[in-house]
């Protein structure tokens, strides 16, 4: 029996279960019987980067691995906005200003670190009675996302390039 963790680098616009899908079908086909298989944790559609993947007896650890902190990197552009809060989106302009890397880095220090209120966007993956609000608000229903509790531990730009500004992003799960 096949059992332990994959690590897969999930690509943009490949949900985390469509990784599981095929994962499972891939193994199960080789097994010849189906193959227990789930995630470490939900990236969004369009997220990129490493999903852990466990396999047959392997899925008895991830209770002991959901919830770790983690690493993004990001790419921010800011004076645009969309629709859904996302590359996805109607792109239209937002707001107006030119900042300094120190201006950026001081409302960073401010208002983005230790304990925070987050307001999710309505298209996360976050689950609303057990269905994503993405595919909530995508099918036309109105949705109403309540702020909660995140942890940001670090937050530093790594480059910057204005109005397009990179970050690195420790922290908790969830954020």
């Amino acid at each position: 029996m096949m059992k332990g963790f994959l690590l897969i680098d999930k690509e943009s616009g490949v949900t985390s279960f469509d990784v599981v899908k095929t994962v499972r079908r891939i193994l199960s086909e080789k097994a010849g019987a189906k193959v227990k298989v789930g995630h470490s944790g939900t990236l969004d559609p369009l997220a990129t980067g490493l999903l852990l993947i466990a396999v047959g007896e392997g899925t008895k650890l991830l209770e002991y691995i959901i919830g770790f902190d983690k690493e993004y990197e990001v790419l921010a552009k800011f004076g645009e906005i969309s629709d859904s809060y996302d590359a996805d989106g109607e792109i239209a302009a937002g707001g107006e200003g030119n900042f300094s890397q120190k201006e950026v880095e001081k409302a960073i220090k401010q208002n983005f670190l230790g304990k925070i209120q987050q307001l999710p966007p309505k298209y996360s993956a976050l689950k609303i009675n057990g269905k994503r609000a993405c595919d909530r608000v995508r099918a036309g229903e109105e949705v109403e996302m309540e702020p909660r509790e995140v942890r940001i531990d670090s937050f530093e730009v790594t480059e910057f390039n204005w109005p397009e500004v990179r970050f690195v992003v420790r922290c908790g799960s969830g954020t």
